[in-house]
């Protein structure tokens, strides 16, 4: 699956050849992004070898993960801007 965190937080997921906002599954009228406390990071999976190979990518979420194969082309972009701690 390949899906991206656009700039301004919300999540997309690559449908029909473009990428299409995701919608909360509980409000429906809110976009699914980094606000909501359900809301994971990507995090990297490395395979089972000493290689430490990066071979996927999971982000969790209130009801599904999400699971970019790298090794098939996909992929979980974050397209948001660094944020600096203060």
């Amino acid at each position: 699956m390949n899906a991206k965190i656009d700039f301004s937080g919300h999540l997309m997921i690559l449908r029909g050849g473009s990428f299409q906002k995701q919608y909360c599954p509980y409000t429906l009228s809110v976009g699914c992004g980094d606000w909501c406390p359900l809301f994971g990071e990507p995090s990297p999976v490395y395979d089972g070898e000493e290689t430490g190979k990066e071979s996927a990518k999971i982000m969790q979420l209130c009801r599904v993960n999400i699971i970019a194969y790298l090794d098939d082309g996909e992929n979980i972009v974050d397209e948001r801007p660094e944020r600096g701690l203060a």
